[in-house]
C-alpha cells in the first residue's frame, strides 16, 4: 500500500510539472509559406475555390487509390482518399483570398490564402498560404506542437509547389 500511495502521489506531481511546463509553450502552431505563379490572378483564385479542381494538386491525394468529393453545400466539402476523410468547411471567398477550416480526425486548423497581384499586368501572383491549428491545454498538445511547427511549413511548401505546378499546366482562354 505504502508504493501504491508514493507511485501515485509521484504520478500526481509529474503530471502536474508537465503541465505547467506545456503551459508555459505556444497555444497554437502558425505557419505560412509563399509561391511566386506566372497566371491571371482570377485564374489561381478560380482554381483554388472550385474544391474539385484540389484532386490534382492537393498532397492529400496522392497516390489515391478510392479518391473522390462529397459537396455537403456551397461552404462544405469532405475529401476522401483511402477510407480517410478530410473535411473542409466556412469556406469563403473574396477578390483576393480564401479561407476555411480544416477537420482531419479531432484536429482544426483554420487556413487563409492570399493571392496578391504583384506585377502591372496581372500575369504574376503571390500566393501566400497561412494555417493555424489551436492546441488544447493537455501537455502532450504542446510539446506535440514544438515538434510539428517546422514540419507543417515544409507541408505548406510541398502544397503550394503542387498547386503552381498544376497552376502552371492550365492554359488560359
Amino acid at each position: 500500500m505504502r508504493y501504491f500511495k508514493m507511485a501515485l502521489i509521484s504520478f500526481v506531481v509529474f503530471f502536474s510539472m508537465f503541465t505547467v511546463i506545456g503551459l508555459l509553450f505556444p497555444s497554437h502552431i502558425n505557419s505560412a509559406n509563399a509561391v511566386i505563379i506566372h497566371q491571371k490572378k482570377q485564374t489561381v483564385l478560380k482554381e483554388l475555390q472550385v474544391s474539385g479542381s484540389w484532386i490534382n494538386w492537393y498532397p492529400f491525394f496522392q497516390p489515391g487509390i478510392s479518391e473522390h468529393i462529397d459537396h455537403v453545400d456551397k461552404d462544405s466539402t469532405v475529401f476522401y482518399n483511402d477510407k480517410k476523410e478530410l473535411l473542409l468547411y466556412n469556406k469563403k471567398a473574396d477578390s483576393n483570398s480564401v479561407s476555411f477550416y480544416v477537420r482531419n480526425n479531432a484536429r482544426v486548423v483554420e487556413h487563409d490564402i492570399t493571392v496578391l497581384d504583384i506585377s502591372g499586368d496581372s500575369t504574376q501572383v503571390q500566393v501566400v498560404w497561412k494555417e493555424t491549428e489551436k492546441l488544447k491545454w493537455y501537455p502532450w498538445e504542446r510539446f506535440r506542437g514544438l515538434v510539428l511547427e517546422k514540419a507543417k511549413k515544409e507541408y505548406l511548401e510541398t502544397v503550394l509547389n503542387s498547386f503552381k505546378q498544376y497552376v502552371d499546366t492550365i492554359q488560359t482562354h
